[in-house]
């Protein structure tokens, strides 16, 4: 019986699958091009109400003594300082009216 794999069909074989892996490599390495950033839509439409497209922010993030993953939810009962989120709503409030008293910014 002949041997069905001798040294020339070995060096054939690696041969040809030492270029397939050079191509491969080759062809993976090849960067493509950076697309162009697109353009920003224009606004749409015409801001309403009395600061026209006003947009307020504002963190306490003393609000949840949540720690992470690993502790629970930020959502469960005990977590949330409703004084503490009160004051943050209103400072919201009053920042985005520009008043200094909360009835006034509400009015």
């Amino acid at each position: 019986m002949e041997n069905l794999f001798d040294r020339r069909r070995f060096l054939q074989q690696a041969t040809i699958l030492g270029s397939l892996t050079t191509c491969r490599t080759a062809w993976s390495a090849q960067k493509e091009p950076i697309p162009n950033r697109p353009e920003a839509h224009p606004p749409l439409g015409k801001g309403q109400g009395i600061y026209p497209g006003r947009v307020v922010w504002v963190h306490d993030p003393k609000v949840t003594d949540w720690q992470g993953p690993g502790d629970g939810h930020w959502w469960q009962p005990g977590r949330i300082k409703q004084d503490r989120l009160n004051a943050m709503l209103a400072r919201c409030v009053m920042e985005l009216a520009g008043q200094t008293h909360l009835a006034k910014a509400w009015d």
